[in-house]
Order: structure tokens, then sequence, then C-alpha cells
């Protein structure tokens, strides 16, 4: 069976025969031996610093997040082409690299400091938060589950360089309200999926989350299935 993404032991959603997929190719999809990337999973998530000790150090001691390995003024001129440089700028790319786990989550993140281009210093101008309908088109956030929501919370509010995504003196974790079961879609759709629907709607009431950027601008969202 394949799983919903939120709660690996309550909801599960039927998997969808090779047969029933293909009736609705039609209708643009694919279906997974037809399609053309196999998908070998999640790699890394990058994010560009200005210190990476310094970074690393944040990571570490605030989310952490275990280092693993890395490179110190990695020169590569195959990595600056692949990132767009032109054929004479991608020899000259200097980086600095560091690797680090995400406990559970099995992912990590790349931390990247540009030596050449250098990269801006951080200002709290630039990672300075907006509302998510502000930030337009582009990655949102990255979201975590985590075990204690609020225990996460109290452990974040001592933390410097830290900033929630409100300034309310009460935000904090906040409980999702229960979804609408007929809104809950199926793709391809389902004349078979009133009990899923339902599961789902009702798992939906009981996530709680928490929003907060981190002093290099990135959004995290922690989750709690309660």
């Amino acid at each position: 069976k394949s799983r919903f993404w939120h709660d690996h032991d309550r909801v599960t959603v039927r998997s969808v025969p090779p047969t029933e997929a293909g009736a609705h190719r039609n209708r643009g999809t694919h279906s997974s031996d037809a399609f053309p990337i196999a998908y070998m999973g999640m790699n890394h998530i990058n994010i560009v610093v200005d210190d990476l000790e310094a970074a690393a150090a944040w990571y570490e001691t605030v989310l952490g997040f275990k280092p693993m390995w890395g490179f110190e003024h990695f020169r590569n001129a195959g990595m600056g082409r692949a990132a767009g440089f032109d054929s004479g700028e991608a020899a000259t790319v200097d980086t600095s690299i560091r690797l680090m786990q995400i406990p559970g989550a099995n992912t990590q993140i790349e931390l990247m400091q540009f030596h050449s281009p250098k990269t801006p210093k951080m200002t709290v101008e630039r990672t300075k938060s907006r509302q998510i309908h502000e930030a337009g088109s582009g990655v949102s956030h990255v979201c975590l589950k985590v075990k204690d929501i609020k225990g996460a919370f109290e452990h974040l509010q001592q933390q410097e360089d830290i900033e929630f995504v409100s300034n309310q003196p009460d935000y904090g974790p906040h409980q999702l309200d229960p979804a609408d079961p007929a809104s809950v879609q199926f793709f391809p759709p389902r004349d078979d999926a009133q009990q899923q629907q339902h599961e789902i709607a009702e798992l939906m009431g009981r996530v709680s989350s928490l929003y907060f950027r981190d002093p290099y601008g990135l959004l995290w969202v922690f989750d709690q299935i309660g």
C-alpha cells in the first residue's frame, strides 16, 4: 500500500493498478513505467551562506543537524558550468561546502559559501521575513515532522537569529482545522475514496504547525501529528 504523507500508521491510500492508471492518460498523467524520470530519492537542500563555519555551528547547535563531510575551497569547472557559469568563469568558481544530516529525515542540507564570486554578507534586511503570500513564486519552505512541537518552540524561543513568521505575542504552534472531506482529491480520481477522504480530512485537524526563518533566509516548518 502507498501511504499518506503525514501519518504512516493511521491513513492508508490504495495504490492504483497500472491498468486503472492507464485509463487516465488522456488527462495528462503518466504511469510510473512510462514516465521518463526515475527518481531515486531526495539528495540534499542547498543553502548559500556567508560564513560556512558559523552556519554549520548554528545548524548543529540550534537545530541539531549533524556535520558529515565537505570541501574547503572546492574548484570544479564542471560544477561551475552545471550551475550556469560561462566557460570562462566556471573554472574560477571557488566554494566551501559542508553536508549536514537532518536526524530522522534521511536527507541532508548542503551549506555552500562562495569565495569567488563572493557570497554577499547576510544582513537583517536581506533575511527579514515576509508574509508567505508576499514572497512571490518559488520555493516557500522546508517542512520537518517533529515529535514534540511545543518543546521545539520553547527551544527556538531561547535561540538568537530565529525569526518567527508573526510578532504577535500569542504566536506559537497552531493546530490546523479539520478539512472538508469533499475537498480531498485523488489523482487520478476514484469513486471508492470516501473512507480515505474522511481519514485525511480528520488527520489534518490533528496537525500542529510552527513557522520560523533561520539567519540565512530559509523558512522552516515543523509539523506534529497530535
